[in-house]
């Protein structure tokens, strides 16, 4: 526990700022639970009052509820605006999306694309976490055409505090638009379905017609010559009776490393090259 104050006291000199001191009070609540589970002789109550291993995690909440609410036997009470099981989620912003299974491209020959996990930040757990569909055409480049009306909504499906899985309607048939080529979305989130997200590119597509790319906010696909031979397969899915790609990262972003882990190692190498 020593060693993990000196983190946090170089964490603050060297940030300037309190702002992971957070990370540290998880370490010592964590380890204070740890304890204290290891320890029968304080599991039972005392002169019929709670026993400590009671009180240990009735004063223990998630992440302290991010200093935006109180902690009340185990559970965070929000203050107004905050919500989310840690109090982290400001319901005057939108969620963050970061992106989709393999850039948002869906084989239908290998599922039936009628959903997809969201990476991203900030979801909360809501009857009116929202998904927003706008449909848009995909031709023979690399420009995404809108159509004039198509918008759709549904429910999302809360996973996680960074993932959730966004599902069309049960309506709709996946095709090609006049021109013959894949009908995409634009794809947003929002935790109360009024302030969205930005977009994200979903592009459901048969890999047997056509070789489809997504850079960015743009698609292209070209349609597959009869006897070309060219065959692709996308592996990604969600739900159902089918596996989904083990290959996918579930934050969408790489893993967070506190200050600590480079501190530790600036020092380490601080002492090697002294040697």
């Amino acid at each position: 526990m020593d060693l993990q104050i000196d983190f946090c006291a170089m964490d603050i000199l060297l940030t300037g700022t309190t702002d992971w001191t957070l990370s540290s009070l998880e370490i010592f609540k964590d380890k204070c639970i740890s304890e204290v589970r290891k320890n029968t002789t304080l599991w039972e109550p005392e002169n019929n009052e709670k026993s400590m291993l009671t009180l240990v995690l009735e004063s223990s909440c998630p992440g302290e509820c991010s200093f935006h609410g109180d902690c009340l036997k185990g559970e965070c009470q929000c203050e107004a605006g905050w919500i989310g099981d840690d109090c982290s989620i400001d319901m005057s912003r939108p969620p963050q999306v970061l992106g989709l299974p393999k850039k948002g491209l869906c084989d239908i020959r290998n599922r039936k694309c009628d959903r997809t996990l969201v990476y991203g930040k900030r979801f909360a757990r809501s009857e009116s976490l929202t998904c927003k569909f706008e449909q848009v055409y995909v031709g023979n480049g690399t420009t995404v055409r809108e159509a004039p009306t198509t918008i759709l909504s549904t429910k999302a499906y809360f996973r996680h505090s960074d993932e959730i899985v966004c599902s069309l309607p049960s309506n709709v048939t996946l095709g090609t638009n006049e021109e013959g080529f894949p009908v995409g979305y634009f794809l947003s989130v929002s935790n109360y379905n009024a302030m969205f997200s930005q977009d994200l590119l979903f592009l459901p597509y048969h890999s047997e017609e056509f070789i489809c790319s997504i850079i960015g906010m743009d698609a292209s696909c070209e349609k597959i010559k009869v006897g070309s031979g060219h065959s692709t397969t996308d592996g990604m899915d969600v739900g159902g009776d089918q596996k989904e790609d083990e290959k996918e990262p579930k934050s969408g972003s790489p893993i967070d490393q506190t200050p600590s882990f480079f501190i530790v190692m600036l020092i380490c190498g601080m002492k090697w090259a002294l040697a």
